[in-house]
């Protein structure tokens, strides 16, 4: 038998003391000392200064800076109100947080606060910024019979917001001006229309024109604008009973040139304007079935798609689409109008002049039916799409790859050889794998964000604007340091690394980002 020694004991007993130290320390666990706990304490570590870190959501613009639709002041040390790069904007937020949603419309821009107040700057002619402007003779004699102004009224000329403002809303059952969070602005680059979905999606704003009542904002139709946040109405007539005892919560639309569209948290897609112009066709933004079918897709590589369709007819409140489910994505234009729903399949409606259905129409037997049918396209599943003066832009649902139909950027009108069926968009550089997740269109120009943040812009980014001068109409709305057109899709580089976007929104010749950094 082996005997310990004295000191071997002791050495021991004490090892065995500071073992039961450290147990009691850790509460009992057990502790192993490896390489592998070492490197798991630089990532806590790691973890920890991440965490600590603070940071800024703010809202970027560029692009044509005329109707001030960047919000940039003539007096600033900006050389030219147009930004050829994406430059913060200056909200006098007065300590009202982060900027947490934009929109764009075709020469106005808006932006959401984390404390649910809208602020918008540019192009107010039928009060697509919410905000009212008076002149000075009105101010001074106090408003109309001789009653004050209220806050929300702006004193400048031209119809012009001349920089960021806060916008008002009003509730036709009460009397004046509400206090309402909102969670989120829209408008579009072929609207002088804006909406706001208030938080919680059971109150939805809007202002601007409202000739074909687009605004929605029901009641008898007047087609008169309205300059201040307005509460819209919907139709009760096509909701069934059931429906009707549950209120409508919005979480999502899309703003045409002369209609509107919101998309409920169940998945229903509501509209309101006019179905079909007495103007030349590309302008009849939005027509659905009551009735109509769609044929299951056979073996054969044709796309063509039948539907037949009833019209439905201009309304200035919100009316429930038929056929539609599960929709989480939408977006409208001059010409059509295009749905995605939760599995990716995404429905087109509209006329064939335009080449954005991404589909063949066949019509009907009479020579007169309606092309402005609900049909599917078949090609690929889809994760959002956007639709532009002529052409749309699309992210495919699981390879997050870019799909375009209808006209090239370059060209003015869509043809039979590239108007019919998505196409894949190549980007730049080719030799780097990128999965995007979001995409916005402008009026020529797109926009797209990939899934690790970053932001690809491509298109025509020349001069479109109402000026001839440099100074005030060179666009730059690429943000990519120049007013170059690009053909593929280009990534924007930006100063601070750190930058991540997180949404973007294309205007007519101008782009709005949303984007965080650290502080």
């Amino acid at each position: 038998m082996t005997m310990t020694s004295p000191s071997r004991l002791f050495l021991l007993r004490h090892r065995r003391r500071q073992l039961c130290e450290i147990i009691a320390t850790f509460g009992g666990a057990r502790v192993t000392f490896s390489s592998s706990s070492i490197e798991e304490k630089k990532r806590i570590k790691w973890t920890q200064n991440q965490s600590s870190r603070t940071l800024k959501t703010d809202a970027y613009v560029a692009g044509n800076g005329d109707f001030f639709r960047l919000g940039i002041p003539l007096g600033s040390s900006a050389s030219s109100s147009s930004k050829r790069t994406f430059v913060p904007v200056d909200i006098p937020t007065n300590g009202g947080g982060n900027i947490k949603s934009i929109a764009s419309g075709g020469a106005h821009s808006l932006v959401v606060t984390s404390k649910g107040e809208v602020f918008a700057t540019g192009l107010n002619e039928y009060g697509q910024c919410g905000i009212r402007i008076i002149n000075n003779a009105d101010d001074d004699k106090g408003g109309e019979n001789g009653e004050s102004s209220n806050n929300n009224a702006k004193t400048t000329m031209n119809d012009i917001v001349r920089g960021w403002t806060r916008v008002e809303f009003r509730d036709a059952t009460c009397d004046g001006n509400v206090n309402v969070e909102i969670e989120k602005a829209i408008s579009g680059p072929a609207s002088s229309h804006s909406v706001c979905i208030a938080r919680g999606g059971k109150r939805v704003f809007a202002f601007g024109k409202n000739d074909r009542g687009q605004l929605g904002v029901g009641d008898a139709f007047d087609g008169k604008e309205r300059e201040e946040g307005t509460l819209v109405a919907f139709d009760e007539s096509t909701r069934t009973d059931e429906e009707r005892e549950e209120d409508v919560v919005i979480v999502d639309g899309a703003t045409g040139r002369e209609s509107t569209i919101l998309i409920s948290a169940n998945g229903d897609a509501y509209y309101s304007g006019k179905i079909k112009t007495d103007k030349d066709e590309r302008f009849s933004l939005i027509a659905t079935a009551i009735e109509f079918f769609f044929p299951q897709k056979s073996s054969s590589s044709s796309t063509t798609i039948t539907a037949t369709a009833t019209e439905l007819p201009q309304t200035n409140s919100f009316r429930k689409i038929p056929g539609l489910r599960n929709i989480v994505n939408c977006s409208v234009t001059d010409a059509c109008a295009a749905f995605v729903d939760a599995h990716g399949k995404t429905f087109t409606i509209g006329t064939t002049s335009g080449k954005v259905l991404g589909r063949e129409v066949v019509k009907g037997g009479e020579e007169n039916t309606t092309t402005n049918a609900l049909g599917a396209i078949e090609d690929v599943l889809l994760e959002n799409v956007s639709l532009g003066f002529n052409f749309a832009v699309a992210v495919a649902k699981s390879s997050g790859a870019l799909f375009t139909w209808g006209a090239a950027l370059d060209d003015q009108e869509a043809d039979s050889k590239y108007g019919l069926k998505p196409r894949l968009v190549k980007h730049e550089p080719q030799n780097i794998n990128v999965a995007f997740t979001k995409v916005s269109s402008g009026y020529k120009h797109c926009a797209a964000i990939t899934s690790d943040d970053r932001l690809f812009t491509w298109g025509w980014s020349g001069s479109v604007g109402q000026h001839f001068e440099d100074e005030e109409s060179s666009a730059g709305q690429l943000g990519l340091g120049n007013d170059f057109d690009y053909p593929t899709p280009t990534e924007v580089k930006w100063k601070d690394r750190s930058t991540k976007v997180l949404d973007v929104r294309c205007g007519q010749n101008h782009t709005i980002v949303l984007a965080s950094r650290e502080d």
